[in-house]
């Protein structure tokens, strides 16, 4: 199956809802990295570790991910693992694998 944006969630890990803010350095001009939450175990999506961290699986996030966000994928097999967000020209996003 293919990515689907519906199983792909932010996690807030703050109140602030503003997304420039970044209360440990004060910097509004560059938002602090944010992390993801991928259920790739789902019925309708069911993917394996490898097919989420296969190029262009997350395309259809491209508006939502930054280069250097991370996302925790929950997938068939072999259960868990944290990528990041290695690339992303507005059309196309690379992954790489961190655990």
């Amino acid at each position: 199956m293919a990515f689907g944006l519906q199983y792909l969630s932010r996690i807030e890990q703050s109140q602030q809802p503003d997304p420039t803010y970044n209360s440990a350095t004060g910097n509004v001009q560059g938002p602090i990295p944010k992390i993801w939450s991928y259920n790739a175990s789902a019925t309708a999506a069911n993917n394996s570790t490898a097919q989420t961290q296969a190029g262009a699986y997350f395309d259809g996030a491209v508006g939502y991910l930054a280069v250097g966000d991370l996302i925790w994928v929950v997938s068939n097999d072999p259960g868990y693992h944290l990528i990041y967000v290695a690339t992303n020209n507005g059309v196309t996003t690379t992954t790489t694998q961190l655990v």
